[in-house]
């Protein structure tokens, strides 16, 4: 490319030089006047013309020359600018990672530095040059070589990432390698995403700060006491001094729990809660500490289980795939019934009647498997059904695979405007039915002894989705920072400073959004069904925002030389042009030149 690029260059210069020379080599037809004394003047003529016409020529000639360069060189300066001495191809690579969101001594984060040495680039470049801008996070999707000043807007428009996961991949960051003479900087504080390769020029805005965070926060069921629930915390000194930390437990209907710790730099400490006294709702851990540079890990959620008991009716002949589950069901307490002479108990919250229907409707929450009562209007039995409408919306088949389930024999009903199908054979009959009112109801059109589906893996999920949603229970999910992706389709979503996100995508059941902060956000769809989806930054890299790659140095532009001291050429030239024009002007109005 440099090879072309000089043949080019030379190429055109020599054909601007001979083109302008040519120009001044032609002259006009001499002019013919009728003067007496015609020998007298051709004397005077020629011992005059000899000398002073042929050194206004070359003066004239020199100045189109020079006028011509300067302009060819500013003209050839956004392709070839390298050539000449201007620096025109520039990649950026700007880290805007969770941890450059870190405080530094004078009160600005590791990220608004960068962003200033990155502007502070740009500007000293010539007005014709190319930039490319690129981001750790992968958040500008399509980089490309901008003018300057576009470049500034793109800087402007970039936020911080909530992860410290690289969305563009060092393979990426090499595809523009082959700009021959490409100058490329890599402004990070060394946290996130590994060094890249020698041709980057590296500016580190790494300063050393103190930090306190959550890395670990879970809430669970003691073993062998479902009533009883303890909070598990774990906290990492991710600083450089020793510090005193408040650990504040916060939950719903009881007082805060409180724990005064000390940490050494870089040490980590766990501890256990009981919080079996607050009730059923968010949890929230917090710390707080009298120096700390990062604030997105100093708060981790959960959610709390409700203490009642749930109070189960397993009615069946054998109970051969529902037992073990319920028993083994959290804070769940199962009584068995013989379908034979079957009458409802006035203590149970939940039914599910296996291979067998009541009479009539249920009179409390049920699930009904394969079994036929004169309250459903049944179908013809169909064997091998090939099911071709799911529901996958729903919450009862959230996260729930039926990709490989095979079915040998099932029953299908006819559904009400009350009903939702979930599993279709066609448009009018259903194998799998919710009903939307008060009791609800869920029917399941086969025996589990004609299928693989009770022992299969979504059946827990899929048992455990409809006693949530049977009894109304809220359904809770966990995610990380960044991008969430739930398989729910959600219309919907509520941040937790109360306003409402845009799905950054959404289809085939899944919805999917930006979480740049921890908290609880609430999804709703059309059929007003709620999902709490607990987002935490539980990340031990995250909080050792002091694990830099990089020898320690405050990003400064003073001792950097080329780039940051170069003028802006390109302007230079048009100058000199603008100067020679007017020296061509004076002289040739003071008949110096031709």
């Amino acid at each position: 490319m440099m090879v072309g690029g000089m043949v080019f260059l030379s190429s055109f210069v020599l054909f601007v030089t001979a083109v302008v020379g040519f120009l001044y080599w032609l002259t006009p037809p001499k002019r013919r006047l009728l003067i007496s004394s015609i020998l007298i003047w051709q004397r005077f003529l020629v011992a005059r013309k000899q000398v002073f016409d042929r050194k206004k020529w070359v003066i004239s000639l020199l100045l189109a020359l020079l006028i011509a360069h300067c302009l060819g060189l500013a003209f050839l300066s956004e392709k070839y600018g390298k050539f000449i001495g201007l620096d025109n191809r520039v990649v950026i690579l700007l880290d805007n990672s969770s941890s450059m969101a870190t405080f530094t001594s004078d009160g600005e984060t590791r990220y608004q530095k960068a962003v200033k040495i990155v502007k502070e680039i740009i500007s000293k470049l010539d007005m014709n040059a190319r930039v490319m801008v690129m981001d750790t996070q992968g958040l500008i999707s399509s980089p490309d070589f901008d003018l300057p000043r576009e470049a500034i807007n793109v800087v402007d428009r970039l936020k911080l990432g909530a992860s410290l996961d690289s969305g563009t991949s060092m393979l990426n960051l090499q595809i523009h390698r082959d700009l021959e003479g490409a100058n490329y900087y890599y402004v990070s504080d060394g946290v996130s995403i590994s060094e890249p390769e020698e041709f980057w020029e590296i500016i580190s805005v790494f300063e050393e700060s103190d930090n306190i965070g959550i890395t670990e926060f879970d809430v669970d069921t003691v073993p062998g006491s479902p009533e009883s629930q303890k909070a598990f915390v774990t906290l990492l000194n991710g600083g450089i001094t020793q510090q005193k930390v408040e650990l504040r437990i916060k939950g719903v209907g009881s007082a805060d729990l409180i724990k005064e710790i000390t940490l050494e730099p870089t040490s980590s400490a766990s501890y256990v809660f009981d919080i079996s006294e607050f009730d059923e709702g968010p949890i929230t851990a917090r710390v707080s500490a009298e120096r700390d540079g990062f604030a997105i890990d100093d708060v981790a959620h959960s959610f709390r289980r409700t203490n009642k008991r749930l109070r189960v009716g397993l009615v069946s002949s054998e109970g051969r795939y529902f037992s073990s589950l319920l028993n083994d069901y959290p804070n769940a307490a199962v009584t068995e019934f013989s379908p034979v002479g079957f009458e409802y108990a006035g203590n149970i919250d939940l039914y599910i009647f296996d291979g067998m229907a009541p009479q009539e409707p249920p009179r409390v929450p049920a699930l009904v498997v394969n079994g036929i009562g004169p309250w459903l209007p049944a179908g013809t039995p169909v064997f091998d059904p090939e099911i071709i409408f799911k529901e996958q919306q729903h919450p009862i088949l959230q996260q729930v695979s039926l990709d490989d389930v095979f079915i040998d024999v099932a029953n299908q009903v006819q559904i009400s405007n009350d009903e939702t199908s979930l599993l279709a054979l066609d448009t009018n009959l259903s194998i799998l039915v919710a009903n939307n009112r008060q009791p609800r109801w869920v029917w399941l059109g086969f025996d589990l002894n004609n299928s693989n589906f009770g022992r299969h893996s979504s059946f827990p999920v899929f048992l455990d989705n409809i006693i949530h949603w049977l009894m109304d229970v809220e359904m809770v999910s966990y995610a990380g920072l960044g991008p969430v992706r739930v398989r729910f389709p959600g219309d919907q979503i509520i941040g937790v400073d109360g306003s409402f996100i845009t799905p950054t995508s959404s289809g085939l059941g899944y919805t999917q959004f930006f979480a740049t902060k921890p908290g609880i956000y609430t999804m709703k769809s059309k059929k007003n069904n709620q999902l709490k989806i607990v987002v935490n930054a539980l990340d031990t890299r995250m909080t050792s925002i002091n694990a830099t790659r990089f020898i320690n140095d405050n990003g400064s532009l003073a001792d950097k030389g080329g780039l940051f001291s170069q003028p802006n050429m390109v302007l230079w030239l048009l100058l000199g042009v603008l100067v020679l024009l007017l020296c061509e002007w004076v002289t040739y109005n003071f008949r110096k030149t031709v």
